[in-house]
């Protein structure tokens, strides 16, 4: 196994290299390279004051000034991105801040201004926003350590040529060509195989001496429904390989020889021909080199996650943690040279749970993946302190502005808890208002009439598209027979390959959308006695009659209901408040607010 540690991870963070882009892989976005060459002194104590001398902007350039004057030029893209999230769909906040910047300083106020409520409130010491701050900072460690395992990553020329060439088909658009046909079926009579090829023969012969191949077709083609059409177009390698090429060997407008198959004896006529092109290396390389970097970096990603469990493992006591609700306080659920997590710890960490998240805890294996997401998380913190993460000034200062966010969520989820639930007068309106969210769909009784083209396992993609195109066009003929007055019924008793073609097609009463969405969008606006188009799925063209249609019905306004809409209100009351409280705070900021001011203009939002 490599070493953790043949490339110093601090050391890394301290060299001159210049920041790298933000990278997200798997989900997880990852800070790279975060020193710069100059380093700038850091100053985490200004995120710890109440409220940061942040004077009043006009202008884009003012606003990133004085906002890079206070946070760590690493934090300032987190801000960008969360400003954009929570403010940017806003149109009220978009017309007060119309440019990044300004929405950026505007967010990052409200951010100050929460965060110091937070702590006169004393959050800093709860144990759920402690925990909450030890995820993030898990998160960060984890990003950064992998960011610096990856500044090593590198794909040569050579690496980009091979995947080039592995993969020309990728960089290929497939050709494709168009053709008409002339069958002599031998299968279904072998013994009528010497007739056949006689006149595959005289037929070729005649259309040498200048006979149309549409003529000619007409009059000795097997396959009817070819006779007078172009098919295509067909994709290079469609069909069998021996026609294809046969096909392939004469130029447009050109006849091929006569060619035996499995089926029988064929003639083509080649319409056009489309050959396949390349992309070259040069228009690719940017592409190729981007996926093999990822690529790269997901399996050193991996092997660096791997690597650190190994290397620093921790015994997990599974008897101690099935009875743990009965086991001593200290008891070990799980220990390692870097960590032990007693029964009481573990209890604790449990009770910080939310509700819902503490029910999903049914049995020992929910236990231990919990477990081991916190020994993660420990590990991860271990790690970075090994290699001196935990004390570099420039991390501090990320921790500083990430542990002001989490205290700022947190006072504002205190707020947000205070808002009074929906009333029933709130919750009726509601009801009334959007009486479509409520409906039931209604259910329906249709007839169908179903044209099957499915095909044995391991058939060609020829006797697939055969298949199909004799069931699409035995379905167009269906359906110029009921435009013609034609009966339904009679015409699903003849032809349907659908079991319900014993009852006459009758579906019984269904929901549509168990059938398939597209039935129920067809059915949707039909009258009774209405026919669909031909819909084409699970390998059929299928034809559907509207016969009944139940009630449009309502859910009432019960218990259920009301459940639904008051969690509905709940999140948009909530939604709505968060936004006009972080709007608000950000737009009466001024120097030296004091807590009871900051108060004061919460109460009065």
């Amino acid at each position: 196994m490599t070493a953790l540690r043949t490339i110093s991870v601090l050391s890394l963070l301290q060299s001159s290299r210049p920041a790298q882009a933000l990278l997200v892989i798997a989900g997880l976005v990852v800070a790279a390279g975060c020193k710069k060459t100059a380093p700038e002194p850091e100053r985490p104590e200004a995120l710890e004051q109440p409220v940061a001398a942040i004077q009043a902007v006009t202008t884009p350039s003012l606003a990133m000034q004085q906002l890079r004057a206070h946070v760590p030029s690493d934090v300032v893209p987190r801000l960008q991105l969360e400003a954009g999230r929570l403010l940017g769909q806003v149109k009220e906040a978009r017309e007060r801040w119309p440019s990044v910047e300004e929405l950026t300083l505007a967010y990052y106020r409200s951010v100050q201004l929460l965060g110091s409520l937070a702590r006169a409130e004393d959050l800093a010491s709860s144990p759920i926003v402690s925990q909450r701050v030890k995820s993030v900072m898990a998160r960060e460690y984890q990003g950064r350590l992998r960011s610096e395992a990856g500044r090593v990553i590198e794909v040569t020329e050579k690496e980009i040529e091979d995947y080039y060439n592995a993969h020309k088909d990728d960089y290929t658009k497939g050709g494709q060509f168009k053709i008409r046909h002339i069958f002599l079926n031998v299968v279904d009579d072998p013994s009528k195989e010497n007739e056949k090829e006689s006149l595959a023969r005289k037929a070729l012969a005649e259309i040498k001496a200048g006979k149309p191949f549409e003529e000619v077709a007409r009059k000795y083609s097997d396959a009817e429904d070819e006779k007078d059409v172009v098919t295509g177009p067909l994709s290079y390698g469609e069909i069998s390989p021996e026609l294809e090429k046969a096909i392939l060997a004469v130029k447009p407008s050109e006849v091929t020889d006569v060619v035996r198959s499995k089926w029988g004896y064929n003639i083509f006529r080649l319409e056009e021909n489309t050959p396949p092109t390349v992309q070259s290396l040069d228009s690719v390389r940017p592409a190729i080199q981007r996926r093999l970097e990822v690529e790269k970096l997901r399996n050193l990603y991996a092997q660096f996650d791997r690597e650190i469990v190994e290397q620093y493992p921790v015994q997990i006591h599974e008897e101690v943690l099935r009875d743990y609700s009965n086991a001593p306080d200290d008891a070990k659920v799980a220990q390692s040279d870097f960590l032990t997590i007693t029964v009481g710890q573990y209890r604790q960490r449990v009770g910080l749970l939310p509700p819902e998240e503490r029910k999903d805890l049914e049995d020992l294996g929910d236990h231990i993946r919990f477990l081991n997401r916190w020994i993660a998380q420990e590990r991860i913190e271990h790690v970075a302190a090994q290699e001196g993460l935990t004390t570099d000034s420039a991390v501090k200062a990320v921790e500083s502005y990430l542990t002001q966010r989490v205290l700022a969520e947190a006072y504002l989820e205190r707020l947000l808890a205070r808002l009074p639930e929906p009333t029933e007068q709130e919750m009726r309106e509601y009801y009334e208002k959007n009486p479509e969210r409520f409906a039931i769909t209604p259910r329906v009784r249709l007839r169908e009439l179903v044209i099957s083209y499915k095909t044995p396992e391991g058939s060609s993609r020829r006797d697939v598209y055969l298949a199909r195109k004799k069931a699409e066009t035995q379905c167009e003929e269906i359906m110029a027979k009921l435009k013609a007055g034609a009966d339904f019924v009679e015409l699903v008793r003849q032809y349907s390959t659908a079991p319900t073609a014993k009852k006459d097609g009758d579906t019984g009463y269904i929901d549509p959308r168990w059938r398939h969405n597209l039935v129920a969008r067809a059915v949707a606006e039909f009258e009774v006695g209405e026919l669909t188009e031909p819909i084409e799925f699970d390998d059929a063209f299928n034809i559907f009659r509207l016969e009944e249609r139940e009630s449009k019905q309502v859910s009432p306004f019960g218990l259920a209901t009301k459940g639904r809409i008051r969690t509905i209100l709940s999140r948009q009351k909530r939604a709505e408040r968060a936004i006009q409280i972080r709007i608000g705070l950000a737009e009466a900021y001024r120097d030296g607010l004091s807590v009871e001011e900051i108060r004061r203009i919460v109460d009065e939002l």
